[in-house]
């Protein structure tokens, strides 16, 4: 019910102060990433970190979305282990895409911007389908960076929340 009443019938959604709502993951990343100073300056390199989070967004949607994988299924089920096994097979390819796109140590260069957040989402998630993946195809160093990097200002209140990186307790 409370679908019906959001723009285009779907979560998420934020409401801002002043009332408008701001619909669909990836424009409230963009949005969250204006004010936290995750989008470079020039519009060649935004686009860029567009090109790689929407690269990301694909593995959160269609028939390779790891979300429901993670999140929803049930991994004694028939649909878990197929679905599982569409996705480690499509993460091949995709992880090697990615992973050509690397500037060391993050996907924007020396520090990390709003495409290495989706892309460490995936990361996350793939690594509870399979710890091994992301070591297989040489993307751990990225994701051992990530998580030892120092607080980014703006989004440290959020993470501390989190018991574990993709993993918020309480949001609420």
């Amino acid at each position: 019910a409370a679908k019906k009443s959001q723009p285009f019938d779907k979560l998420p959604v934020v409401t801002l102060e002043d009332g408008r709502r701001i619909a669909q993951s990836a424009a409230i990343s963009r949005w969250v990433a204006h004010f936290a100073g995750l989008l470079p300056a020039d519009p060649t390199e935004a686009a860029r970190q567009d090109m790689l989070f929407e690269a990301a967004q694909e593995l959160c949607g269609g028939q390779f979305n790891v979300n429901p994988i993670c999140n929803v299924l049930d991994v004694e089920g028939e649909e878990y282990a197929a679905k599982k096994q569409a996705f480690m097979e499509n993460w091949a390819v995709a992880s090697e895409n990615l992973g050509a796109q690397l500037l060391a140590p993050f996907f924007g260069g020396d520090s990390p911007l709003m495409s290495d957040f989706q892309i460490f989402h995936i990361c996350d998630n793939t690594l509870a389908l399979d710890a091994s993946a992301l070591v297989a195809l040489c993307l751990s160093a990225s994701l051992s960076l990530f998580l030892s990097a120092p607080p980014i200002p703006r989004t440290h209140s959020h993470s501390r929340r989190c018991a574990s990186p993709g993993r918020c307790a309480d949001d609420g």
